[in-house]
């Protein structure tokens, strides 16, 4: 892999914070951090912590609809089984 070439990482949670998933998340996240070719974001509906690699979800309309969005991956997962 050239060097040169930079990685971006986008983990898509709940929460950043409360919950196991949370937690892996961040810490996964922090992990690719250190590496500098590694560039790594985390985007929730609900931020808890002051991280400023970690996005919150502001429009209402995506919150709204987040519990269909879940659904997606099993949906497109589920049609190539």
């Amino acid at each position: 892999m050239n060097i040169k070439n930079k990685i971006s990482v986008l983990h898509v949670t709940f929460n950043d914070v409360s919950g196991g998933a949370a937690r892996y998340v961040m810490r996964l996240h922090n992990s690719l951090l250190n590496h500098s070719n590694i560039s790594s974001t985390v985007l929730v509906m609900n931020k808890e912590s002051d991280s400023s690699h970690v996005f919150e979800v502001k429009n209402s309309i995506s919150k709204k609809f987040s519990s269909a969005i879940d659904k997606i991956p099993s949906l497109l997962l589920n049609n190539k089984t």
